[in-house]
């Protein structure tokens, strides 16, 4: 795992690609330790998930807790997610793309089980950016400017087509914000849009999938025996949504960790 304060994550290559095709896949950067930390934490919260899911009754949420588990704000939840979002290679590659003020604006755990796990519809994140609570008070144009947020797709475990690995669309982020319908039973946004030059990003534990947040994205089903696990981290310019505890990450280019800042 790359320790160093100031390494550059991403090659000018991995650059270029993340700006003409609104994606780049970076080297593995997290080591086998780090990996299983973050996966224990993912296992507990989610049995905290299913049992309290269990206890309300409510169907809709028992379901979507056993096949499409979405965990929000896991740095409020857990230490070793809120020091992982805060570890060097995402500080680096934040400098590279961002600039020298960074903020963690969004962290969420992505787990897919075997068999149950259902597909997620083609979307691109900025639609839910500028249509939920996550944007109020937020300027749309921002939300879609790609040299103000970026997301990290970290996978915590191997990510393959088998397992419902992403598949993105190169290019169309160009296109800006696509049209998308409502889906009340899947309780999704689904992009309406050519998918036909779709191409999926395998990835090895400890590798991330870097991309915009007007790259259209979706993921099939998991028809492997193995949990597909990865963990979705939003960065972005201080200032631009009025998220849940946005948590500071670099200031004037020094990392928020050496300079003991909180967030406010």
């Amino acid at each position: 795992m790359s320790t160093s304060t100031d390494t550059p994550v991403l090659s000018a290559d991995q650059l270029a690609q993340l700006d003409k095709d609104g994606y780049c896949i970076t080297d593995i950067l997290f080591d086998e330790a780090t990996l299983k930390a973050i996966q224990s934490e993912f296992q507990r919260m989610w049995e905290e998930e299913i049992e309290a899911a269990e206890k309300s009754g409510d169907a809709a949420r028992i379901d979507f807790a056993h096949t499409k588990p979405f965990m929000s704000y896991l740095h409020l939840q857990s230490e070793a997610c809120k020091a992982f979002t805060q570890l060097p290679p995402f500080v680096n590659a934040c400098r590279q793309i961002l600039g020298p003020d960074v903020d963690m604006t969004w962290d969420q755990s992505i787990i897919k089980p075997p068999s149950e796990g259902k597909a997620f519809g083609w979307h691109q994140d900025a639609y839910y950016a500028v249509k939920g609570d996550y944007a109020k008070n937020a300027i749309p144009e921002d939300l879609v400017n790609p040299k103000k947020s970026i997301t990290f797709w970290c996978a915590i475990t191997r990510t393959i087509v088998d397992n419902g690995t992403l598949w993105v669309v190169p290019g169309m982020h160009k296109q800006g914000l696509l049209p998308h319908v409502y889906n009340e039973s899947t309780r999704e946004w689904q992009g309406q849009h050519d998918t036909s030059w779709k191409v999926p990003a395998v990835l090895k534990a400890g590798q991330v999938l870097v991309f915009t947040n007007c790259t259209p994205h979706g993921s099939g089903a998991n028809i492997s025996k193995e949990i597909r696990m990865a963990y979705q981290i939003g960065y972005s310019v201080p200032g631009l949504v009025k998220s849940n505890s946005p948590l500071p990450l670099l200031r004037d280019n020094k990392a928020c960790k050496e300079l003991e800042l909180t967030a406010v």
